[in-house]
């Protein structure tokens, strides 16, 4: 019995001691690195948000410090006698610790708080260069960052840096090795420029901005910039010359007063982050797009999300695999000087309320796949779905103009709610789609107040009249392709010009003695669409119709 108290008071002293030095060891670390409070798996070796290995060396080849040895030669007797406390504690029946649960040797230690979750502060990594921004100037811990003037930061070579406080002024990432990799974590930081860009990614092989989860960041430009020949391409509060991923699971908020929002001269990819950009002219823009989920909001003057490059040969092309979208444009909604891909996710695109732009705007194709799409904007120059989507669509031509604010709802034939949304623009043209939709079902799409039945017979099922340039692109399904060539056997095709037409395709020459009368066969009028012109959709007042079925 003696033994056994013996060892709960040196058990209960190492306790207190070690309660005291680790509460110490998170104040240091508060100090200099930036540390997560992070749900473990186990057999987990990942950094939060990023997915990448979280190097943990085996307990058998890691290097012990002084402490940890001292602690060691302490806690062997220690252990001897705590086994035979535990051995004296089995024979009379009784215990006194709780079960401790084994979580294997290759996961980051844990500790089991009362409400049972397991749960542990995860350094970003043990070599992670750690910023504190504060005005024009950064108290920096670490390598490979370093300010070269008031509200300059750059970022010089590969690695990790986490970035917390206010900066008036510039993240530069400019890397000597231009196939670096650099992570910049955002954990709650504001950096604002007068006249640049917030983050400009100059030279790197790839740049990650992982948003760290429970913050709330925002990044700014100037309305008017002060460009270095090195920086004269950049064009949104984050612009990136590389590849661009932004990850994580807080809060990010992108200001562009100058042009674009965010600008990835190569590849974007996006998932996680619950993100915001509000631009004067395209809210998100690069050569390729890739969004795999997250909570993003666009709201723009010109163009919403716009997969484009100077580059004339490059195949530019938007990817939307996952996440809820929602884009509010003046201009085009999804834009792509290329393709479109569709395979998931939430999206709506609002807008626009005039003719010349589109919610959907492609040159080459769009492959509608999967996932839930709500579109209501103008008609004018409205494109839907390729005939070689996987899933069906409803597209509606309107004979009147909807105000702002108006419901559009998508029931199915046993009164089942599928789609609901609202205009933030007044419209005449809407696009539904998602997965439930089934050839030869019978659906109701109420507008306001206004209710339509359409059966679905096909990859796109239209209602109302096709006006202008629109439909699917290269000249697939109902309305003109993107150059104004109407496709065949629409009511909107070129008609055939009277006998006598030249191989310019010219108006046949007046015959002698008829002063300026037509020729005969034009029906007394000049003959509608001659060759350069834009053909027209479905005459006024036709019924519904369908595109190739699925």
């Amino acid at each position: 019995m003696h033994l056994q108290a013996a060892f709960f008071i040196f058990l209960f002293a190492d306790t207190l001691y070690l309660l005291f030095s680790g509460t110490q060891n998170l104040h240091k670390m508060g100090k200099h690195s930036t540390h997560l409070l992070v749900k473990v798996r186990p057999s987990e070796n990942t950094l939060p948000f990023t997915g990448r290995s979280h190097k943990v060396p085996p307990a058998g080849n890691r290097r012990k410090t002084r402490g940890e040895n001292m602690r060691n030669k302490l806690y062997m007797p220690a252990a001897l006698m705590l086994i035979a406390s535990l051995t004296l504690a089995g024979c009379s029946g009784k215990t006194n610790f709780d079960a401790v649960e084994e979580t294997g040797a290759d996961t980051l230690e844990t500790a089991t708080y009362a409400e049972g979750t397991q749960e542990a502060y995860v350094a970003f990594s043990d070599d992670a260069t750690t910023i504190s921004l504060s005005g024009t100037q950064a108290a920096i811990d670490g390598s490979g960052a370093e300010m070269a003037s008031e509200g300059k930061l750059y970022i010089t070579k590969a690695g990790e840096y986490v970035l917390s406080g206010n900066l008036t002024g510039t993240v530069i990432v400019e890397c000597e090795n231009a196939s670096d990799e650099v992570t910049l974590y955002l954990n709650g930081v504001t950096v604002s420029s007068d006249d640049y860009a917030a983050i400009l990614c100059y030279s790197a092989g790839k740049v990650t901005v992982s948003v760290v989860e429970g913050t709330e960041n925002s990044l700014s430009d100037g309305t008017e910039y002060s460009l270095t020949d090195d920086e004269d391409t950049a064009d949104a509060a984050l612009y990136s010359n590389c590849d661009l991923v932004i990850n994580g699971t807080g809060s990010l908020t992108v200001t562009g007063n100058h042009k674009n929002g965010i600008d990835a001269e190569q590849s974007l990819e996006i998932s996680g982050v619950s993100l915001e950009v509000n631009a004067v002219e395209d809210g998100i823009e690069g050569a390729l797009i890739n969004l795999n989920g997250g909570d993003i909001l666009v709201v723009t003057e010109d163009d919403g999300i716009n997969a484009s490059s100077e580059d004339d040969d490059f195949a530019c092309k938007l990817i939307i695999n996952g996440g809820t979208i929602v884009v509010k444009a003046t201009g085009d909604g999804l834009d792509a000087n290329g393709s479109i891909e569709m395979n998931g996710g939430d999206v709506t695109v609002l807008g626009p309320s005039d003719d010349g732009n589109a919610s959907i705007d492609y040159d080459d194709t769009f492959v509608l796949n999967g996932g839930t799409l709500k579109v209501a904007g103008n008609s004018g120059m409205a494109q839907y779905a390729a005939d070689s989507s996987a899933q069906n669509s409803i597209i509606v031509y309107y004979d009147t103009t909807y105000e702002s604010g108006t419901t559009i709802t998508l029931k199915d034939a046993d009164g089942n709610e599928l789609l609901n949304f609202a205009s933030e623009t007044s419209f005449n043209f809407a696009l539904l789609s998602c997965d439930a939709l089934t050839n030869g079902e019978t659906y109701t799409v109420i507008t306001g107040s206004d209710e339509l039945e359409i059966t679905i017979d096909g990859v796109n099922t239209i209602s109302g009249n096709a006006r202008g340039m629109g439909g699917p692109g290269n000249g697939e399904g109902m309305g003109p392709d993107k150059n104004g060539t109407p496709p065949d056997g629409t009511d909107g095709e070129r008609p055939e010009m009277p006998d006598g037409e030249n191989a310019g395709g010219n108006l046949p020459e007046k015959p002698d003695g008829e002063g300026n009368e037509p020729p005969q066969g034009a029906g007394g009028e000049r003959p509608e669409g001659g060759p350069g012109g834009q053909g027209q959709g479905p005459a006024p007042g036709s019924d519904s119709s369908s595109d190739s079925s699925n």
